[in-house]
């Protein structure tokens, strides 16, 4: 795997949080202890360097970065590696590691300005500046990391507050709000925004999102899922689409599960779980989706290096994972449309169409006149 690409098992809200925790412990005083420096320095040698250079040089949605006014938009790269450079150093002061007039910022580091370089080469950007004009830059700014329940500065040496010359660098995590969504309602749409799943806005219409982006058909119903007590399946096929992992289905089953319990604490009548013929999901099935649910990361990020619009992405996630459960002689979950028929049949080898044959209807045409094959009932 290349050095700064986001590992492919991880959720973007564990590597936010992972963030948040380790750059509270690089603004924070005092130094790692023996056994600490023993960790990072050999247990974890280049991880830290690495994650630093990925999040603030090559990706964005985890570590928020923002400049006082005084910066241009074009010395905001220069001051993006400022930000990574004095990270560098607040973790080489934490490991004692190196000459303190470097680490403190009152000298430039020759040895991290050179590996930075090929560093930001390696994320696709070139330095801005020459060496003594980044010295410049790094020992007149400000360092602020904001997080929900604390607040660090860092002021290098020659930074005077309101001196135009001086810049002001705020970095934030991305907080991801999950457990602050108590309803089964709230914690639906909350997934359905770019905020939450990283993908698109899907949450100014869900009914949208469910018929014509992943192309769900509930008997021609306008389906709001956060308005439905939704069985686990489209729960399941909810969290697929958009990346999400066990825990997040897992949440809303128990969400769901509460509102049916307030419902008929209010209506003094039970409201049950709507229930739906197709998909055909048995144990079987749903067992193996929760496995793929384990490895969403990963999956995510296959779909995106594809060459997609990312309104396309969710249906590709659940034509993705419809695949997997065919080559292992499963229900599929999604009929097939169009180029989708071809592909299946494609990627499934020299069985593709006797596979096809034997879990879907013959091809038909819908009333738009586009291909589709429905799925067959199992026997």
């Amino acid at each position: 795997m290349p050095e700064y690409e986001r590992p492919q098992d991880i959720s973007v809200k564990d590597i936010a949080e992972g963030a948040a925790a380790f750059l509270t412990i690089l603004f924070s005083e005092g130094g790692f202890s023996d056994t600490e420096k023993c960790m990072y320095k050999f247990v974890c040698a280049g991880s830290i360097e690495h994650f630093i250079y990925r999040e603030l040089l090559k990706y964005s949605g985890v570590i928020n970065f923002k400049t006082s006014e005084n910066v241009s938009e074009t010395n905001q790269l220069l001051y993006r590696l400022v930000t990574v450079y004095f990270l560098h150093c607040r973790y080489n002061a934490k490991l004692d590691r190196g000459d303190p007039k470097s680490y403190n910022l009152e000298a430039l580091d020759d040895f991290l300005y050179e590996v930075m370089n090929g560093a930001a080469n390696g994320c696709g950007i070139s330095f801005p500046t020459k060496k003594n004009e980044f010295f410049e830059a790094v020992s007149k700014s400000s360092f602020r990391l904001v997080l929900p329940h604390a607040c660090y500065i860092w002021n290098a040496p020659k930074y005077s507050e309101g001196a135009k010359d001086c810049v002001q660098i705020m970095l934030s995590v991305t907080s991801f709000d999950d457990e602050n969504k108590k309803s089964y309602k709230e914690f639906v749409l909350y997934l359905l925004t770019k905020e939450r799943n990283f993908i698109y806005d899907f949450s100014q219409n869900s009914s949208v999102f469910w018929l014509n982006t992943v192309d769900l058909p509930r008997s021609g119903q306008t389906y709001k899922i956060e308005e439905t007590f939704s069985p686990d399946k489209d729960l399941i096929l909810l969290c697929l689409a958009l990346g999400f992992n066990v825990k997040v289905l897992d949440r809303l089953i128990k969400l769901r599960d509460k509102a049916l319990e307030d419902y008929y604490k209010q209506n003094g009548k039970h409201k049950n779980v709507r229930d739906f013929k197709a998909p055909y999901i048995k144990a079987e099935e749903e067992k193996i989706l929760r496995d793929l649910l384990e490895h969403s990361g990963e999956r995510l990020a296959k779909v995106r290096s594809l060459d997609l619009d990312d309104k396309q992405i969710p249906r590709r996630m659940l034509f993705n994972a419809n695949l997997e459960l065919l080559e292992r002689g499963l229900n599929p979950i999604i009929d097939l449309k169009d180029k989708e028929i071809y592909d299946s049949k494609d990627l499934l080898g020299t069985d593709g169409e006797k596979i096809l044959d034997q879990k879907y209807e013959d091809k038909i045409q819908d009333k738009f006149g586009k291909t589709k094959r429905k799925i067959r009932k199992p026997q």
